[in-house]
């Protein structure tokens, strides 16, 4: 768990994440940039690896996404 607070805006951070590891990244004030993304307040960024989630794998987060969504909805395999 990190808490980090930066003062200056423009500053770089970054976090030595393991490659298994997921991340989920929660701002309180101001707007952050994670890779093509831009993050503020009322928005979670989600960084996780691609391909795989619990049972399922495919080749996009989107893919990934939506066969939570159809496995949470009853609609897999229909």
């Amino acid at each position: 768990l990190w808490d980090i607070n930066v003062e200056k805006k423009g500053t770089k951070v970054e976090l030595d994440v393991p490659e298994d590891h997921n991340v989920i990244l929660f701002v309180r004030r101001g707007m952050i940039h994670v890779g093509e993304s831009e993050v503020g307040p009322q928005s979670v960024a989600i960084m996780e690896r691609q391909g795989a989630r619990g049972p399922f794998v495919m080749n996009t987060q989107d893919e990934l996404r939506q066969a939570m969504v159809d496995y949470q909805t009853g609609k897999l395999g229909r």
